[in-house]
């Protein structure tokens, strides 16, 4: 009975440390033109909230979860847009949230970073936009 509870308990774990994002960057169209504005998503390695999955809010709606160092695109029509990183996962209750908006384009494409900002006695997102070189490092 016990090794069935542990056998549980570390398959939620690691279910909790995957998000819905891929591990590499080149399954991602970076490189395609598109009429749509594309928003593309990196969580970087860290220790810090290295078993939490970020969840990805584009304009209200949930586009996908980050594990870490996992991608994530997501296309939108051109018009205003807002991005919001929370928790994925209950194992991030009372991290702070973070947003950011932006004019989308035709054919333009957004690129994030989503980090951890550690305080010192608490942790929360981070969305930090960067370029199309920065993303792909």
């Amino acid at each position: 009975m016990k090794n069935l509870f542990a056998l549980i308990t570390l398959s939620l774990l690691v279910s909790a440390c995957a998000g819905t994002g891929t591990k590499s960057i080149s399954d991602l169209s970076i490189d395609r033109n598109s009429d749509k504005t594309r928003l593309f998503f990196f969580r970087p390695s860290a220790f810090v909230a290295g078993a939490v999955t970020a969840k990805i809010l584009v304009n209200g709606s949930d586009i996908g979860t980050l594990g870490v160092t996992e991608y994530l695109e997501h296309e939108i029509k051109p018009q205003n847009f807002s991005i919001k990183v929370d928790y994925g996962t209950i194992n991030g209750m009372g991290m702070g949230t973070d947003s950011i908006s932006g004019v989308g384009e035709k054919g333009k494409s957004f690129y994030y970073l989503i980090s951890v900002d550690q305080g010192l006695f608490s942790a929360g997102w981070k969305i930090i936009e960067t370029t199309k070189s920065g993303f792909r490092r």
